[in-house]
Parts: C-alpha cells; structure tokens; sequence
C-alpha cells in the first residue's frame, strides 16, 4: 500500500511556482528567488487534495493545496462550544438566572402557597373544634405549626425568586467576561489553524 506522504516533503516539489510576476504577501512563509516563489507550510499534516498540475497559470488567492483538517475541525468545534458556553454563563451572570430556572420556582411557590390555603382552611375548622372542646390543644398547635411552616416555606421560595432575578456580583461578571475573551481568543485560533488547511498562492503566476 502506497504510504500517504507529508506535507513538508512534498511542498518542497510542489510548491514552486515559476513565472510570478508580483511579490509574494505574507500570508505565507516561504521566500523568493528570481522567477521562483517557494512556500512553505509549518505543520506536518497529511496532503488531502493537489488542486493544481505542473504548468498551471494561477491567479492570486487560487486554492493550491488542500491539507488534511480533521483534527484543526476539532479543535475548532470545541472551541466554538466552549465559547458558547461561556458566554451563557455570562448571560446568565448578568440577568440573573435562565428564565426556564425562575419557571421552576415560580411552580414551586404556587404549589406551597396551596398547601397553605389548604392549612389555613382546615385552621378555621380547627378552631371551631377546640373552641368546642372536641379536639385537644396539642392537636390545635400542631395545626397552627403546621401553617407556620408552609408560609415560611412560601416566603423563602419568594426570597430565592427575587435573589435569583438579581444579576451577580461585579467581580463575578468581570472574572466571566475574562473567560469569555479568552474563549474568543481560543475560537479564533482555532479557526485560523482550520483555514491554514488551505494553502493559495499569495501571488499571480
């Protein structure tokens, strides 16, 4: 089985480009040397596609080579997720809680606020009760504990809902929207490294 060749190898046979009549830029590293352009590629990835033949007139900016770029995909992919992740969370440092979050609290007071009408209507009947003597005063406290704790649990729901509505402290959101640039940073790498993937001629041959 023929053995894929490197990159580095082969760019030193391919890569020539003769007859160029405007200086190379430098988005490439390489160097010049009368009528010859020689570029060169920094990785040692696999070479996917040669998209020109020996003798071929090119334009400045025409695709040469095509360079293996499934792990640079990767990396980018990651990156891209990372970002955006990050900057939900900075979102989410800044408003406050994700509106899905506060709906889950928001059901929680309205199933403790009827716990608490339903203790506060069995209070009424309680208290006829005892007033008639039919129950005993243990049984009265209990069902006046009883609406103590379902309204204290209604009032600390309440409480979480209004803190989680707030946005974060400064220093948290600061130390976030850090993260979020250098994710940004992260990203941008990354993609340049996919588009590197593509070498062009820098100049018209």
């Amino acid at each position: 089985m023929r053995k894929p060749i490197n990159v580095f190898i082969i760019l030193i046979s391919v890569l020539i480009l003769t007859g160029c009549d405007n200086k190379p830029d430098n988005m490439l590293s390489g160097y010049s040397h009368g009528e010859f352009v020689y570029l060169s590629y920094s990785g040692n990835e696999k070479i996917e596609r040669i998209l020109i033949n020996k003798g071929d007139n090119v334009a400045a900016g025409q695709e040469l080579v095509k360079i293996e770029s499934f792990d640079a995909q990767n990396i980018f992919l990651r990156a891209e997720e990372k970002l955006s992740a990050e900057s939900a969370l900075l979102r989410n440092l800044e408003s406050g809680e994700r509106p899905e979050e506060l709906d889950i609290i928001r059901s929680q007071i309205k199933k403790a606020q009827s716990a608490e009408s339903q203790v506060k209507r069995q209070l009424g009947r309680y208290r006829n009760l005892y007033a008639n003597h039919a129950i005993s005063l243990a049984e009265w406290e209990d069902i006046r504990d009883e609406l103590t704790q379902k309204g204290a649990q209604v009032e600390e729901l309440i409480n979480q809902l209004k803190a989680r509505q707030l946005p974060a402290r400064q220093d948290e959101i600061s130390k976030q929207r850090s993260m979020v640039a250098a994710a940004k940073l992260e990203r941008d790498k990354a993609l340049w490294d996919v588009q590197q993937t593509t070498i062009v001629s820098p100049v018209k041959c």
